[in-house]
């Protein structure tokens, strides 16, 4: 019957969508503009985002990424008490089918869009820890909240794993950097104390090449080659 065949559709459509984000490479240019897109298309959609809490800040967002219809990308940057986005955080899941800008007067960018259909998926990390808010909206009545309420936790997952993989890219690079330009020596060894690893400082300091010391075992520093002090200065 027609009840059977709309359920078949959706189930169809739901299948497509998540099979779309499956294709997406982890590394992909542009993978929160597609997951954007791919969301917003299935749900027929005119914006979509991906807004993330400002550093030091839990009352405030920040556009990750948008998805806008007609291409003209827009950042987002609002407070997130009177928002949306406060309630989809609170309720983990938050459908609007229409005039949703009425529920948020004080929500700038909504009133502005006059945003109708609107869903919203809270952003979490393994741990539990909230990063932000996934997003769909549309300038008229939505007809997709079925849709949406199954696939978007399903994205919000994926975008949750790929942000904590950028940021932690970002901490090794910065790692890496002050490994490499810190004024002090720094080794790093194994659990066996061999070596693996010194600084420019480090041979600075010592003397030693990293070629001539990488896989001896650190207590050769106390050895008696270096002067007494030299064990403290090392990291």
């Amino acid at each position: 019957g027609g009840a059977f065949g709309r359920r078949r559709r959706e189930d169809d459509l739901a299948f497509e969508t998540v099979a779309a984000l499956g294709r997406l490479g982890g590394d992909s240019a542009g993978f929160f503009d597609q997951c954007l897109q791919i969301l917003a298309e299935s749900a027929d959609a005119d914006l979509a985002g991906i807004d993330v809490f400002a550093e030091a800040s839990d009352s405030r967002l920040l556009s990750l990424a948008t998805w806008r219809r007609d291409g003209s990308g827009q950042t987002l940057a609002y407070a997130l008490s009177g928002s949306p986005s406060a309630e989809a955080l609170a309720r983990e899941q938050l459908v609007i089918p229409a005039d949703a800008h009425l529920f948020y007067p004080a929500c700038g960018w909504m009133t502005n869009e006059k945003v109708s259909g609107y869903f919203g998926q809270a952003v979490r990390d393994g741990d539990g820890v909230r990063l932000g808010v996934l997003w769909v909206a549309a300038t008229g009545p939505s007809s997709a909240d079925a849709l949406m309420s199954r696939v978007m936790p399903v994205f919000a997952e994926r975008i949750a794993a790929e942000i904590g993989r950028q940021r932690e890219r970002a901490g090794l690079t910065l790692a890496a950097s002050l490994f490499e330009h810190s004024p002090r020596a720094v080794m790093i060894s194994d659990a066996r104390r061999r070596i693996l690893s010194v600084n420019p400082a480090f041979t600075r300091i010592t003397g030693w090449p990293p070629e001539a010391i990488r896989g001896r075992r650190d207590e050769m520093l106390s050895a008696g080659r270096d002067g007494p002090g030299l064990r403290a200065e090392i990291d």
